[in-house]
């Protein structure tokens, strides 16, 4: 009885160390799948932030090359855009110059013109004035001989001698008688007359000498 006690003790005990083995090593398996199961996980995890933040390294590239061309782009719109502005502004104020210089150069061609006829109107003008005035001129002097000879005179309204055609001491055209000529000339020479033909101290009293004998 004390044997089958004891094996049945013995093999209780044996029973139960390989109860408390198998325990032992289901355990260990159990805690080395779990631990496989988090460095899987945790590699997995790595992984996802590892392909994230690539993603997101690559999006704020692409995001950030994309600013940057926009940015090159509107600096380079913009500069052309001042470039053909300066140029117009620079075309137009050429063409506004050369507008003036062209209306500066009408206006000095038109003024020119405009004093070189006046010029011309003003200089035919005068010698049309002249000329009509040089026409009445020898028209009156004709017409005043005429109307002398018409009278009885000569054209310097002389009275003429009767029976000749000319007045005393003159031609018939009024001119002075060369006789008449020569004794001015020789009383001019002599001291009895001026050499504007009135007669001087002595040629009054050789007249008055003269008168006083008529008589």
């Amino acid at each position: 009885m004390k044997k089958l006690v004891s094996l049945g003790i013995v093999t209780l005990a044996t029973l139960s160390l390989a109860a408390c083995g198998n325990n032992n090593s289901t355990n260990k398996d159990s805690y080395s799948s779990k631990a496989r199961s988090e460095s899987v996980a945790k590699a997995k995890w790595e992984s996802k932030a590892k392909k994230a933040s690539l993603a997101k390294a690559k999006s704020e590239s692409k995001a950030k090359a994309a600013s940057e061309s926009q940015a090159k782009a509107a600096s380079e719109s913009k500069a052309k855009a001042d470039s053909e502005s300066a140029a117009a502004a620079s075309s137009s104020s050429a063409a506004a110059a050369s507008s003036a210089a062209v209306a500066s150069s009408q206006a000095t061609q038109q003024s020119a013109a405009a004093s070189s006829s006046a010029v011309a109107a003003s200089a035919t003008v005068a010698s049309s004035q002249a000329a009509a005035a040089s026409q009445v001129q020898q028209q009156t002097t004709q017409t005043q001989g005429e109307i002398n000879r018409e009278r009885g005179y000569d054209p310097n309204g002389n009275p003429v001698m009767p029976g000749q055609d000319h007045a005393a001491g003159t031609n018939p055209d009024g001119t002075t008688d060369s006789w008449v000529s020569g004794q001015e000339q020789w009383a001019k020479q002599n001291g009895y007359a001026n050499q504007d033909g009135t007669p001087t101290a002595k040629g009054q009293a050789a007249i008055d000498e003269t008168m006083q004998n008529a008589y």
